[in-house]
């Protein structure tokens, strides 16, 4: 019985660290977005746009990552 309830914690415990981990990273991508929208044309001019999308997608993705999974892993061996 105590076997259960340690699993349904821990389950309950890494979902809930997902859920932050992908709120968290689409805020990042609002805010990266609006913070490079407010930038010069000459900006856009000098920088390929694929690098752009490419290099906020990554950079969310590692944040996602280490947010939700690795936060969530960590604290349930706790």
């Amino acid at each position: 019985m105590a076997g259960i309830a340690i699993f349904t914690g821990s389950l309950l415990m890494v979902i809930f660290w997902n859920i932050i981990g992908k709120r968290l990273s689409n805020q990042i991508k609002i805010d990266y977005f609006r913070t490079i929208m407010k930038q010069d044309q000459i900006y856009f001019d000098e920088t390929n746009t694929f690098e752009l999308s490419t290099k906020i997608q990554n950079q969310t993705k590692i944040i996602e990552s280490g947010i939700g999974t690795k936060v969530g892993i960590s604290l349930s061996t706790i």
